[in-house]
């Protein structure tokens, strides 16, 4: 009898223990009857959780399809990860209209519907939009949209398909007031964050540090400046293909990190990526094997936390970060199926209500 009775409170703890890890998996925390003599000022505050990514999706090109490894053949893993992850907002670069298409088609398909934003970045005959976009992609029983714009990073940032500084071809941000649903899962709670997401140049290192600085700018002036309805602004987060490293071999701040580092922004893989955590976020198709012609240690040793050249950055002190990802397993866990030639990044976000 005392046998049968340990076995079974040790299967009823158990049962508890993975409950309670359920209830944190989708962001809050199971239920608990209050003991009278506790007070309720002393409880810990109830939290929202939330989770971003940001995918370089690769562009749409024909030569890829020889390869197989087209668009035709990946946009069904892209729609996997994001929907598997459980992302709140998403923000693409490299998508061209009808890629960005199929994916919200894809994940309408898992019961899942998504909203974007964000324009393209190119204007045909200076009129008609085209070309890649860098988009926003947020998940509608999750967070909604108060707010939204696209600009160039240009002398001429109203302008879209305008380019300067040496840029190798015209480049954007685009910017969006979210507000979080509720604890309960009602929408348009009074919590809000702001985000942007953008694609650097890969050629002009003088496009990258200016159209940052014009970045680090248009941020500071819609956080001064908020939607009706942005309620509390908790932190603003930044992600995007950025075409650099953050840091240099040995260790410094490189120019473009150190405009964000300067304006208060923080990284989340420094700051929550583990041991195992790949060192490389674009891997040209090669996946986790591209960083081998890199003494991974040495760099480390240094202060070199990562190579990536997708971030994802924050700043404000309502906004704990919780976890930092490196997507590199394709559905069921295969690394040999891959959605793109840059690993997906993610960050997973809360704040007290």
């Amino acid at each position: 009898c005392v046998i049968s009775l340990a076995a079974g409170f040790a299967l009823a703890l158990v049962n508890r223990q993975h409950l309670a890890f359920a209830f944190r998996r989708r962001g809050a925390a199971p239920a608990t009857s209050a003991s009278p003599s506790e007070d309720p000022a002393s409880a810990p505050p109830e939290m929202i959780h939330f989770t971003v990514m940001s995918f370089n999706l690769r562009c749409d090109f024909r030569e890829d399809n020889i390869r197989g490894r087209g668009w035709c053949d990946r946009r069904a893993l892209v729609a996997d990860l994001i929907l598997r992850n459980e992302v709140d907002v998403v923000g693409t670069q490299e998508g061209l209209s009808h890629q960005l298409r199929d994916i919200e088609e894809h994940l309408t398909r898992g019961h899942v519907p998504y909203s974007r934003v964000g324009a393209a970045r190119d204007r045909f005959l200076w009129a008609l939009p085209s070309g890649e976009h860098c988009a926003l992609l947020s998940r509608n029983d999750r967070v909604t949209c108060l707010e939204h714009s696209t600009f160039a990073l240009s002398e001429s940032p109203d302008c879209l398909g305008s380019k300067s500084w040496g840029s190798a071809c015209p480049r954007v941000a685009t910017a969006a007031w979210y507000s979080l649903a509720a604890p309960d899962g009602t929408p348009g709670g009074n919590v809000s964050f702001l985000m942007l997401n953008t694609h650097l140049d890969h050629v002009s290192g003088s496009a990258r540090v200016k159209g940052v600085e014009l970045i680090v700018e248009r941020l500071a002036l819609l956080e001064a400046s908020p939607p009706p309805g942005v309620g509390r602004h908790v932190g603003t987060i930044v992600i995007g293909d950025f075409n650099c490293w953050q840091r240099s071999g040995d260790g410094s701040c490189g120019s473009v990190f150190g405009v964000f580092d300067r304006a208060g922004f923080r990284d989340a893989c420094t700051e929550r990526g583990d041991a195992d955590c790949p060192f490389l976020s674009f891997h040209g198709w090669l996946g986790e094997g591209a960083a081998l012609r890199y003494n991974v240690a040495a760099l480390r040793a240094e202060g070199v936390r990562h190579g990536h050249i997708d971030w994802i950055l924050w700043r404000g002190p309502d906004l704990l970060l919780e976890d930092f990802q490196v997507v590199a397993r394709g559905p069921s866990g295969h690394r040999s199926k891959k959605a793109s030639d840059h690993f997906p990044v993610m960050a997973r976000f809360a704040v007290s209500v």
